[in-house]
């Protein structure tokens, strides 16, 4: 994935051709958000969630129009789309769970946990009713959700405008977390490939074992089948 954003990065940025989204949020009374993660397969870091509020109507901002999967932008776009979403959304933020979090009590238990605490932020939660549309498939329990009502989409990314947005702040939030974290623990690179299992990451571990934010239940042990180091 780092790599495609690098060539894409290095060419004129183009846009991808307009996505297609499925009217979904419209055929909702009142506030309707899109919720969708980043992070979940990484091997070190935190994974992060993304909720966001959109308007009904969308102010001409070229960095809107680029909303639409993030895997499909290169990281400069990313990061132009995030700004003009934050500008434009009635609510756009992130919440990060930590991979002490992952490796105590699991994946989905992150997943869940990060999705909760951003929807009782809301400034309206629990006084006006919200539609939440998640990405995936999650059998989560929602009873502290209340007056929400929840729907799960696969592939929501690629269909509902609002959860492409928060696939956006999602991944842009996190990125900018592991590029720090790239900082403190140079020898990984995690600026270049954001936690995630590349070959340049494998060599690092095998090299230097894990370090301290290096998820212990995701990491694969090296080749003479030893715990990783940490």
């Amino acid at each position: 994935m780092e790599n495609q954003e690098k060539k894409a990065g290095s060419k004129k940025r183009i846009a991808p051709p307009e996505p297609v989204f499925e009217p979904l949020e419209e055929g909702y009374g009142g506030y309707v958000a899109g919720i969708d993660e980043a992070g979940r397969g990484a091997l070190a870091g935190p994974v992060s969630v993304g909720m966001v509020l959109l308007p009904r109507h969308l102010p001409d901002d070229p960095g809107l129009k680029l909303i639409r999967d993030s895997k499909e932008l290169s990281a400069p776009q990313r990061e132009e789309a995030a700004r003009s979403i934050c500008r434009a959304a009635l609510y756009a933020r992130v919440a990060h769970e930590s991979h002490r979090i992952i490796d105590t009590s699991g994946i989905n238990f992150a997943i869940h946990r990060a999705m909760v605490r951003l929807v009782q932020r809301w400034p309206l939660f629990g006084r006006e009713p919200l539609t939440l549309l998640i990405d995936g498939n999650y059998r989560f329990d929602w009873s502290d959700l209340k007056m929400c009502e929840v729907f799960t989409i696969v592939k929501g990314d690629r269909r509902v405008q609002s959860i492409a947005a928060a696939s956006i702040v999602a991944k842009v939030s996190r990125d900018r977390r592991m590029r720090k974290y790239g900082t403190l623990y140079p020898e990984y690179a995690f600026e270049r490939h954001k936690g995630y299992g590349t070959e340049l990451h494998l060599e690092a571990l095998a090299t230097s074992g894990g370090c301290p934010i290096h998820r212990r239940t995701f990491c694969p042990k090296p080749d003479n089948q030893q715990r990783l180091p940490f």
